[in-house]
């Protein structure tokens, strides 16, 4: 199983080469991982949590840890960073694929289920859903995109490279 995780990664990042603008690159390395993972989605519920040991995760690694190096980090906080981005990238990278695993019929009847149980519900028990009830068949989408980019968000925020060109 860990031979088979280091070669996903391996695939997933096969002709990355960083850009010179690390927010867009873990971006990058997001998108690729999660591809990654819906390419072979039956082994990534099993790789996600695993630590391969490996030569493509630790090249992987490396990257990560030396992006955020490059925009200024410490080393304990782009060690620690590097893990809060992958694993957020990891989990929900798993559970696209884990619901891309799913027979059709599930994942087709998870997603009625955002319009068919809950645009019916009654307002008086469920004011806030029935408020959004409109938008809730976003609910059965994808959140990995924008969980990416809050959390890239929230990094280029903390980061001591743009802290000290900021004027303020």
């Amino acid at each position: 199983m860990l031979a088979i995780a280091d070669r996903i990664i391996g695939d997933a990042m096969a002709g990355f080469a960083p850009g010179g603008d690390w927010v867009a690159d873990l971006r990058e390395v997001a998108l690729r991982v999660r591809a990654g993972y819906l390419a072979h989605p039956r082994a990534a519920a099993f790789a996600s949590y695993r630590v391969t040991r490996r030569e493509n995760e630790i090249r992987a690694v490396e990257t990560g840890i030396g992006l955020l190096l490059s925009a200024g980090f410490e080393p304990a906080d782009a060690a620690r960073l590097y893990l809060t981005f992958i694993d957020t990238v990891l989990s929900h990278a798993a559970m696209d694929a884990a619901f891309q695993a799913l027979p059709r019929q599930q994942r087709e009847a998870d997603h009625r289920a955002w319009r068919d149980v809950y645009q019916g519900l009654d307002p008086a028990a469920y004011p806030a859903l029935t408020s959004v009830r409109q938008e809730l068949h976003t609910m059965g989408n994808s959140s990995f995109e924008e969980a990416v980019d809050l959390l890239l968000e929230a990094l280029a925020g903390r980061a001591p490279a743009r802290r000290t060109q900021d004027p303020d």
